[in-house]
């Protein structure tokens, strides 16, 4: 339920950070818990998006984040 992706994220975050991110973050999440094992993504696929998620430089205006050291 798109509507209660906010509930989902780190409170410590106190909102500060691109919803956007946050719906990428948790579609990644959504492979690994599928009840059927053999319908969950390979470990491999889950490592290319949580790494693209983290590597990944939206512009400024769209995006809190910054590049890692």
């Amino acid at each position: 339920d798109r509507s209660q992706f906010r509930r989902m994220a780190d409170p410590a975050l106190q909102g500060r950070y691109p919803s956007l991110d946050l719906q990428e973050a948790l579609e990644v999440a959504s492979l690994c818990i599928h009840d059927n094992h053999a319908m969950r993504a390979p470990i491999g696929t889950v490592v290319t998006a949580l790494s693209r998620l983290a590597y990944d430089v939206d512009p400024p205006e769209s995006s809190h984040r910054t590049t890692p050291n």
